[in-house]
């Protein structure tokens, strides 16, 4: 695959380490951590880097406009962002951390309501912006999906036995998440009943992808990467050191999983998931700590140890077709 990529910018934005990233055409998210106790979120324009908002919270989402919609920035309404805010609570005469979602206007960085009864991580918003998945507060092992305009809970999937750490929606409107217990899932969120279900080998899965279609399931498990594909009931696997030179750290997949963006010792690289060639590879001082792909896979983020944000344009890559 030919391809060419340009740095549009780099700036610092923090003393400490970024924690997550998320990126779309016109707008960037960066967490990190000022203190143990305190995290906090930046909001960035595209590509200039100017900012935007700062909100207390340990992880940030970008909320996709509705299919059809005018841009943003011509209806001049709210850029939304789904927001995870950590606190104490007290238990008796303990302390425990809580966490809770809210809803910002990215734009001012202030709420636009809380979603009750949502905790935290693993979070993930629907293509269409309307659905909200996270992990619900009844229990560690559920997956609550709300509505994000009303913030009415509408589904609870109560199938894992173990944390799900990753969680990811279908363009058919069915959830995939992959949990410690082993078990690869999707739900019909209508039903909340498991529609495919897939035992792996591993209690570590590392990320889970969705391909443009919804038809192909990415997953890693440790160092093993699958293909599943619950529809013809194939399986495909493969190391994820196969045909690589350096060692890698995965830190994303591509919005439409063709692409996987990982950590190296020296730098980071981009992978086309399914020939492993890499397409991109650079160096970096500074670890590279969090990883982000625009929805058109024509911009891609890092950060680093360092607090540094680096903004990269991918022309082949958004305009190759899967």
């Amino acid at each position: 695959m030919s391809s060419s990529f340009e740095l549009l910018t780099s700036r610092s934005v923090a003393r400490s380490e970024i924690t997550s990233l998320s990126l779309s055409s016109s707008t960037l998210l960066t967490t990190y951590r000022s203190t143990p106790a305190l995290s906090w979120v930046d909001a960035f324009t595209l590509p200039s880097l100017n900012s935007l908002s700062k909100s207390s919270g340990a992880a940030a989402v970008l909320i996709p406009e509705e299919k059809g919609s005018y841009t943003h920035a011509k209806r001049n309404e709210p850029i939304r962002a789904v927001t995870v805010r950590e606190g104490l609570a007290q238990r008796g005469v303990d302390n425990s951390q809580e966490s809770t979602i809210v809803i910002r206007d990215v734009r001012s960085g202030k709420s636009l309501g809380d979603i009750k009864g949502a905790c935290g991580n693993p979070i993930a918003v629907s293509q269409d912006g309307r659905l909200l998945a996270a992990r619900d507060a009844s229990s560690p092992v559920r997956i609550g999906i709300w509505d994000i305009k009303t913030g009415e809970r509408v589904a609870l999937i109560a199938s894992h036995i173990d944390l799900v750490m990753h969680t990811v929606f279908t363009p058919q409107g069915t959830l995939v998440t992959a949990s410690k217990d082993g078990t690869l899932r999707v739900t019909n969120i209508k039903t909340t009943r498991t529609v495919a279900r897939l035992e792996m080998d591993s209690t570590n899965p590392t990320l889970v992808g969705v391909s443009r279609d919804g038809c192909e399931i990415f997953s890693l498990w440790g160092r093993m990467q699958y293909t599943w594909v619950p529809d013809h009931s194939s399986l495909a696997s493969s190391s994820l050191s196969a045909g690589r030179t350096k060692e890698g750290w995965p830190l994303c997949f591509s919005p439409d999983a063709r692409f996987l963006a990982c950590r190296t010792e020296d730098g980071f690289d981009i992978m086309d998931v399914m020939s492993k060639e890499i397409v991109l590879e650079r160096n970096s001082e500074s670890m590279i700590t969090a990883a982000a792909f625009d929805d058109s896979v024509q911009r891609f983020c890092v950060g680093k140890m360092d607090g540094t944000i680096e903004v990269w344009e991918l022309y082949e890559l958004g305009s190759c077709k899967s």
